[in-house]
């Protein structure tokens, strides 16, 4: 992985973490896939939420309390 996706994914978990919606968007390309897994995981329907229009999907991860903490789960990004 580039050294500048490594830097983009780490400015979209600080977003993420202030839950600054703006800065967010900065770093999704506009044509990305939302696929909330939470609703999969208790035996709900996937639901795919496309681009910046999938919006209202991401302003409710914003409002929770949770936060994302890069480490050995993410591990296809290595040491973040």
């Amino acid at each position: 992985m580039s050294e500048e996706n490594i830097e983009a994914f780490k400015r979209f978990v600080d977003a993420f973490n202030g839950r600054d919606l703006e800065a967010i968007l900065e770093e999704v390309d506009p044509g990305v896939e939302w696929r909330p897994a939470s609703a999969v995981a208790v035996g709900g329907k996937m639901t795919v939420y496309s681009g910046h229009a999938g919006v209202p999907m991401i302003r409710t991860i914003v409002k929770s309390p949770r936060r994302v903490a890069p480490g050995p789960r993410l591990g296809a990004f290595g040491a973040v």
